[in-house]
């Protein structure tokens, strides 16, 4: 009889074992429902450890098996951005979670929200740049002529108005850097809003040509862009792709102290910065 009841426990394990994720699912699933993010991360995390790998053929409660995706949801739904990226970009769990497209709007939505505001707070954090302003040209002095002893009073002739210098129609120094800082905060205005083609797609390079610091941080909106729009299409435009790294290239540089922000720009646009030369 004891050798018959250890040999069912045997046969059982797995079954034990695999009641538990699916258990541990079902409540992290009903919790989400019910927005309880504790018990869901609660639920999900246990879940994981049972069984890590998101499974599209393993249905509970109408949802696949990926509790990355849910753990996603309760970091985004508490604010906890850089987290919820972190679980929402595992390619494993976005390969079965984008099948359904409701669901993979969803998880773009949560992204792409998480990341503008990412991006928003870095801006607002991080020191403003500064460029010197390019140093005015000073005019080269004239040798004095000699003086000459004065004329008589009855033919001195009247003394001429002494002409002033040229009026300049170039912006002084100072206000083509403030030119350039607007310049600057409307392409990354464009890139924060999620506007990525227009990021992607500016052309206004030579404008900041006299602040490569600048510039730098311009090229890097739009590789960023640059990159959303290749992995949004597949990353099939290899043209697209070409571009981005030419444009992180150039970042390096043109200013090779500068570091993409881990809260403003994703882990693939940074990777690819290090990698540019």
């Amino acid at each position: 009889m004891t050798r018959a009841l250890a040999l069912f426990l045997l046969l059982m394990l797995p079954a034990i074992a695999g009641a538990d994720f699916r258990s541990d699912y079902r409540d992290g699933v009903s919790a989400a429902e019910r927005q309880d993010w504790a018990a869901v991360e609660r639920a999900m995390k246990s879940a994981l450890a049972d069984r890590a790998a998101p499974d599209g053929g393993t249905r509970i409660l109408g949802m696949p098996y990926a509790p990355k995706f849910y753990l996603g949801l309760a970091a985004f739904s508490t604010n906890r951005c850089r987290e919820a990226i972190d679980w929402l970009e595992d390619a494993a769990t976005a390969a079965v979670i984008d099948t359904n497209s409701r669901d993979a709007g969803r998880r773009r939505m949560m992204i792409d929200r998480c990341s503008a505001r990412l991006a928003r707070e870095a801006a607002a954090t991080t020191a403003p740049v500064t460029e010197a302003p390019p140093p005015a040209t000073q005019p080269a002095p004239q040798p004095s002529a000699p003086a000459r002893p004065p004329a008589p009073a009855a033919s001195s002739p009247p003394p001429r108005p002494t002409a002033g210098p040229p009026a300049s129609s170039a912006p002084a120094g100072g206000e083509a850097l403030a030119a350039a800082r607007a310049l600057l905060r409307a392409h990354l205005a464009a890139y924060l809003d999620g506007r990525f083609e227009a990021a992607a797609a500016w052309s206004q390079d030579a404008a900041l040509a006299a602040y490569p610091r600048l510039l730098a941080h311009a090229l890097l909106a739009r590789a960023a862009a640059g990159l959303e729009l290749h992995v949004r299409g597949g990353e099939r435009d290899a043209a697209l792709l070409a571009r981005v790294r030419a444009d992180l290239a150039r970042v390096r540089q043109l200013d090779p102290a500068l570091v993409p922000s881990s809260r403003a720009y994703p882990p693939r646009l940074r990777a690819l910065h290090r990698s540019a030369g």
